[in-house]
């Protein structure tokens, strides 16, 4: 136990002594004590790898859990996972898959909370699986089991069977793409200058193929639609697609399509004096479906906007030859001065 004072919305490092043989979960509970009897309690758990023997949970079936050490990993890191064996002794195989084995290995397994190390890549985005197989032969010979009265045959050869999906986080397949109209308030029917720049993560202009268009906004705010997120459309989660000797029920992603609003949005009245009416009410100001960039990441349209006097979004997504994505988007208004 460690006391220590602490002020008001002090930050208090906790530095805990593990001993041998504590290995396994342990429960770090901090407990702050005020006058008149008053205390604010908080805990929070984690698992210590150590020496000795630690009885997991049993249950009845061949299932074991792998803990890994992060929730989201990112390319280039090494993922370290504990294996909660109920077993000291075993042989393990360890496979990565995805669509199929990727890598496999075999070792000596030696304890109950072992732990092994993964290399997350580019292509386990947006998430990999690792399982570990453990094995036993048998512990004691057929014939004893009778002789104890115990049909259970406790020596028996068994197995167990153990599976965790590593996160891996997609930041380097994401472009940023910044999105410009030479002005932010434009007249009904004027043309606007709109420009696009894609870079990657490193600030590096990409070349790349843009999908750029024009919505009103009030029709957005309808069922309040987002620009896209191509790369979350790309690198969906992957399914797992290696079976071991039984029946799993596959996961089938379903994509929502929720119907935008098909009503025009607008003013209306003349525009600057007898005779001027507006008509072009366009929901959709442009679809430009593909603009290219050049070598720096940039590209520059000129469109004509409509005579609607309402705000409009222009969203961009951008693709380029390394599969890399990534989205952008600003606003325009247009409107009349009012004249008295």
């Amino acid at each position: 136990m460690d006391e220590r004072p602490a002020r008001r919305r002090q930050r208090v490092l906790l530095v805990g002594h593990r001993t041998q043989g504590s290995a396994g979960r342990v429960i770090l509970e901090a407990r702050a004590n005020a006058d008149a009897g008053r205390f604010a309690l908080t805990t929070t758990t984690f698992y210590a790898l150590g020496d000795g023997y630690t009885a997991w949970a049993r249950f009845d079936h061949n299932r074991i859990d792998l803990v890994p050490e992060r929730k989201t990993y990112k390319p280039g890191d090494t993922a370290r996972i504990m294996i909660q064996s109920p077993w000291e002794q075993a042989t393990a195989l360890v496979t990565t898959e995805r669509e199929g084995i990727r890598s496999h290995r075999q070792f000596a397994l030696t304890s109950t909370q072992q732990s092994i190390t993964i290399p997350i890549g580019d292509e386990d985005i947006p998430n990999v699986f690792v399982s570990v197989l453990l094995v036993k032969g048998r512990t004691k010979p057929a014939g004893e089991a009778s002789k104890e009265n115990d049909p259970s045959d406790p020596g028996k050869p068994s197995f167990r069977l153990g599976y965790v999906k590593l996160q891996v986080e997609d930041a380097t397949k994401r472009l940023r793409v910044a999105v410009a109209a030479n002005k932010e308030e434009y007249r009904p029917a004027n043309a606007a200058s709109v420009s696009v720049d894609v870079k990657d993560r490193q600030g590096k202009g990409s070349a790349s193929e843009v999908t750029l268009w024009a919505v009103d906004y009030g029709v957005l705010s309808l069922t309040a639609f987002r620009t896209p997120d191509v790369l979350g459309s790309v690198y969906v989660q992957k399914a797992l697609e290696v079976v071991n000797d039984d029946n799993r029920q596959r996961i089938v992603s379903r994509r929502v399509l929720t119907p935008k609003g098909d009503t025009d949005g607008g003013g209306g009245g003349n525009d600057g004096g007898p005779g001027m009416v507006r008509r072009d009410f366009r929901v959709l100001a442009f679809w430009l479906g593909s603009v290219a960039t050049d070598v720096n990441g940039h590209a520059n349209v000129n469109v004509k906007l409509p005579e609607s006097l309402t705000t409009y979004r222009i969203m961009a997504v951008a693709a380029d030859r390394a599969s890399r994505f990534g989205a952008g988007d600003t606003e325009i208004r247009i409107h009349k001065p009012v004249t008295l």
